[in-house]
């Protein structure tokens, strides 16, 4: 097979090389015939080479060709539509662990997900890497199973040794519309412990309140009151809120705070190893909330 594309290559080769030389006899004979400085000389002699580069840029492109093609078959499994393999949002954050990024892909679905890796805790990767994959499998089954196509990817906005947070957004076609889909996975690093709104804030009138203001504070559209029903993830230095307006909205909105602002109103730091210390800042926390 590759004597016969060696002939073949050779063969073209051979045939350019030909080309070439009859290009210049034929530009020396119209040299000869014109008168010297003609315009009629000049203009063929112009012709003549311009074909004769012209032969020659075809067989460097047939003889570079199967190696292009090559390149390209290889390198088609690791192309990532222009994004970056790693996906992570601003410098990487310090953590003892790793990730790579894996598909669920259907007739009805291409999704992008991470599964962590280079924990020295086996167990504790797989119920990360079970949680992460629980969350995202079961969107697209109960998007699937009304009849939609899902497209997600994912971005880690903070992996460290405290918290690994998730952003998880695409598209979903539903009747005669296109939403947007955003939800998040936010995990205690050293537990899996799954973090919520639900789960953090205090519920009780005075510290619900408190937050509403500070919603309101970092964005005045916000019209709402603070509940357990906003989504969140969370940043190096930073809480963000995310959630839809109402019902018919289709664009999620997003509201940035700093999280010292936000820990008053903590019912628990379960990513901080000292237990006394959690206890502590939130004992305190209490206190100045009483009215």
């Amino acid at each position: 097979m590759r004597t016969k594309k060696l002939i073949h290559l050779l063969g073209m080769i051979l045939s350019a090389v030909v080309f070439l030389g009859g290009c210049a006899a034929q530009n020396n004979e119209a040299a000869k015939k014109a008168p010297e400085g003609s315009a009629e000389g000049s203009t063929v002699g112009i012709l003549a080479e311009e074909a004769a580069q012209d032969a020659a840029d075809q067989a460097e492109v047939a003889a570079e060709g199967e190696v292009v093609q090559s390149m390209m078959a290889a390198d088609a499994e690791n192309l990532t539509g222009g994004e970056p393999a790693y996906r992570m949002a601003g410098e990487s954050q310090a953590a003892g662990y790793g990730q790579k990024e894996a598909w669920i892909r259907s007739e009805k679905a291409e999704v992008r997900y991470p599964i962590i890796e280079g924990l020295g805790d086996l167990e504790l990767q797989n119920e990360i890497n079970d949680a992460i994959f629980s969350a995202v499998n079961g969107y697209v089954v109960s998007a699937n199973d009304d009849g939609d196509q899902v497209t997600l990817d994912y971005e880690i906005t903070r992996m460290d040794n405290e918290i690994l947070s998730v952003v998880v957004r695409g598209l979903q076609p539903h009747e005669k519309s296109t939403y947007d889909v955003m939800f998040s996975v936010n995990l205690v690093a050293g537990t899996s412990r799954e973090i919520n709104a639900s789960t953090l804030f205090l519920n009780d009138e005075v510290s619900k309140k408190a937050l509403t203001a500070l919603l309101q504070g970092a964005d005045e559209t916000f019209a709402s009151e603070f509940g357990p029903w906003l989504g969140i993830y969370f940043e190096a230095e930073n809480l963000n809120f995310f959630y839809l307006e109402n019902d018919k909205a289709a664009v999620y909105n997003v509201i940035s705070v700093p999280l010292e602002e936000l820990m008053p109103y903590f019912k628990e730091m379960p990513w901080k190893a000292d237990d006394a210390e959690v206890e502590a800042e939130v004992t305190e926390g209490k206190v100045e909330l009483k009215p």
